[in-house]
């Protein structure tokens, strides 16, 4: 039986145990031109210690696809040598390093920019947007396989496609907020699913089998039974491991969830898809305790547990919970707007950790 510190092999790559810390944006240590400052590798060094795997939180193809001003990018070689030492950093812990990457569209924060989507303004009516052209589509898939050779180039050993969260790829894959007509079209599988699947073989095409390939998708597009249908089709993608999440919103609390499954609606029902997943599967959202991990690990939900919030308030949660020192891990408090984001200092249980030191 495997246990959240059991080794895993996928293909050449090893990774020492089965916690990732997975892919979370904090503008508060990048730079306005999308390169790497030593803020955010002191970040890694310490987040990824202890961790099998860490995902680097989204990193923009494009100048023009930011989530915000500061924002990481792999959208010009400069940028590589940055990167580079961001993977030597994550792989100096023992971890293995995966990059997201990701395109903005409607989730974009500059709100001078007009937004692509799959449909004009139909999810966000508050800014400028307008249905991408299958040029652009076919611009923005290039502008992925582009930004993964450079992280191959960095030294990073794979990487994941933000396909949900309401970013670009997201709203293809929802039934609702995907209005095409095209060979991009909502309403069939193949046709939603499209985008991603093409970008996942441009990026095999550009990188090869030199790199991990995984994509980041939700349990809910809008809802199980459209994702289990996106499931299906993505899988025939050239893909090693699948991420799954919530889709562009949080479901409602699922009230038949069995009493004694430790972790919330999402991951239940991530849980369900990962059964249909051909490749290793990453399960995350509110996955805080090691408790909620093991149980994931040893009931065979999952091959991966994601320990996100967990892992900002307490950056040392993986080496405590490998020896055993759970009690002493300082716990996420779940705040509604992540203070950590906002500022590090902020957090709840560093300001705990302040106090306790006096």
């Amino acid at each position: 039986m495997n246990t959240l510190f059991s080794p895993m092999v996928i293909g050449r790559w090893s990774f020492p145990n089965r916690i990732v810390m997975p892919p979370m944006v904090r503008y508060t240590l990048n730079s306005r031109d999308g390169r790497v400052t030593d803020r955010s590798i002191e970040h890694y060094r310490d987040a990824a210690s202890s961790t099998g795997l860490v995902v680097v939180e989204a990193t923009a193809v494009a100048e023009n696809a930011k989530l915000h001003t500061n924002m990481l990018g792999l959208w010009c070689d400069e940028q590589i040598d940055g990167m580079r030492r961001l993977a030597e950093a994550i792989h100096e812990t023992g971890a293995a390093a995966m990059i997201q990457l990701c395109y903005a569209g409607l989730c974009s924060r500059d709100p001078s920019s007009i937004a692509l989507g799959p449909s004009p303004e139909y999810f966000d009516t508050t800014r400028l947007s307008r249905a991408a052209t299958i040029e652009e589509i076919q611009e923005i898939e290039a502008l992925h396989a582009a930004a993964a050779l450079r992280a191959m180039k960095a030294g990073f050993d794979g990487i994941e496609l933000h396909a949900t969260h309401g970013y670009f790829n997201c709203r293809f894959l929802d039934a609702v907020s995907n209005q095409r007509t095209d060979r991009y079209a909502g309403v069939s599988a193949q046709g939603r699913t499209r985008i991603v699947t093409e970008t996942l073989a441009a990026i095999r095409k550009e990188v090869g089998d030199q790199m991990l390939l995984s994509v980041r998708i939700g349990c809910n597009m809008p809802d199980f039974s459209t994702a289990q249908e996106n499931l299906l089709e993505i899988v025939k993608a050239p893909l090693d491991l699948i991420h799954f999440s919530r889709g562009t919103v949080m479901p409602a609390a699922d009230p038949s969830i069995p009493p004694d499954f430790p972790c919330n609606t999402v991951v239940y029902h991530s849980a369900k898809l990962a059964r249909l997943s051909p490749v290793p599967v990453i399960l995350s959202n509110e996955i805080r305790t090691p408790g909620q991990a093991q149980y994931l690990i040893q009931n065979g939900f999952c091959d991966f547990a994601a320990v996100g919030r967990g892992i900002l308030a307490d950056p040392h949660w993986a080496r405590k919970a490998s020896s055993g020192d759970e009690g002493t891990i300082d716990r996420c408090y779940g705040c509604a707007d992540c203070q950590w984001r906002i500022d590090p200092d902020r957090c709840p249980a560093a300001l705990r950790r302040s106090v306790l030191r006096g």
